[in-house]
């Protein structure tokens, strides 16, 4: 449960002592880094996998689900902490806080806030005028059946079409103001769904920015940074989000990154360590095969390789 490779546990050793002293760090007072996580097992990991992926209902929506789960928690068999290389930390020993929210400057975290707000009114915006446009779309069938039943010859009902070219407008009137409001209660949602989103300065803001700046000159890099879409662009679609407490010793992972590419198919997770038991019925039995070929087997190696050019960099320096 211990285990780290002994180069990355020197290196590890040797910034910590570094951020604690101010003449090392170059910090007017100390930084406290706690360890919280390093190797896993793939027992553990699969084990926390099946525990998290149970809390979905993911049967209904395989696909969907395991993405996201793959946000921020690795397949059995795919995780770095399998390799002894990467770890986690805290800026507090009390309590390992894995969200990035306590690890952003206050300015960061004013960005994110307002992002996922905008997000959110965009979202909530499309699918509004996506029902009011097919609203107006009904109406305007329900008054021309109304007319064609009133008055047949179309082109002899200048008198008698006027009342309902009148209700048509009424309505359409009636409709956009439904839709003013209805885009006014959404936005109002997406404050109320986000607005508990800390603006101030995380309490490991401090930590984050001191290794950022740092921890190269330790062998260390943050593999999972930024947006997962934009990290590698042109080269992986999918990956997993940003982590500012996961760290990785890129000299020793560089080694077991090359091995897990070499031997490529072998290194795929099996479907009893992604799925956990298989269900005996036919049809969910095929329903989680075809998720299998269709995700997992081209997915997974995106997930590994995925990692931030900081960490490429880094390893192209290790002897």
């Amino acid at each position: 449960r211990s285990y780290l490779e002994r180069q990355a546990a020197e290196n590890l050793a040797a910034m910590v002592r570094c951020a604690r002293d101010p003449k090392c760090s170059g910090e007017k007072t100390p930084i406290t880094i706690h360890l919280c996580s390093r190797f896993r097992s793939h027992r553990q990991q699969r084990y926390t996998w099946l525990d998290r992926l149970k809390k979905q209902d993911w049967m209904r929506a395989p696909t969907k689900q395991l993405r996201k789960v793959l946000r921020f928690l690795a397949m059995p068999g795919t995780s770095r902490h399998h390799w002894g290389t990467d770890i986690d930390l805290s800026y507090t020993h009390k309590d390992c806080k894995f969200s990035n929210r306590f690890y952003r400057s206050a300015t960061e975290n004013r960005a994110f806030k307002k992002k996922k707000i905008a997000t959110c009114v965009t979202e909530e915006r499309k699918k509004i005028q996506a029902r009011c446009d097919q609203r107006v779309t009904e109406l305007q069938n329900r008054i021309a059946r109304q007319l064609v039943a009133a008055c047949p010859d179309l082109d002899n009902c200048h008198q008698a079409g006027r009342p309902y070219y009148e209700a048509y407008l009424t309505g359409q009137k009636w409709l956009a103001d439904r839709c003013v409001r209805d885009l006014k209660r959404a936005e109002e949602r997406c404050q109320k769904r986000w607005g508990w989103l800390q603006t101030t300065s995380g309490p490991g803001a401090r930590m984050h920015r001191w290794l950022t700046q740092n921890a190269h000159r330790f062998g260390f890099c943050q593999p999972y940074k930024g947006d997962p879409e934009t990290r590698n662009p042109g080269q992986y679609r999918i990956g997993y989000e940003e982590e500012r407490w996961h760290w990785s010793s890129c000299c020793t992972a560089k080694r077991y990154l090359k091995d897990f590419n070499r031997l490529g198919a072998r290194m795929t997770p099996l479907p009893e360590d992604v799925f956990g038991p298989l269900p005996r019925s036919k049809r969910a039995r095929a329903r989680l095969e075809k998720t299998y070929r269709d995700f997992i087997v081209p997915a997974y190696i995106q997930y590994v390789n995925n990692i931030h050019p900081d960490c490429l960099r880094c390893a192209q320096t290790c002897r």
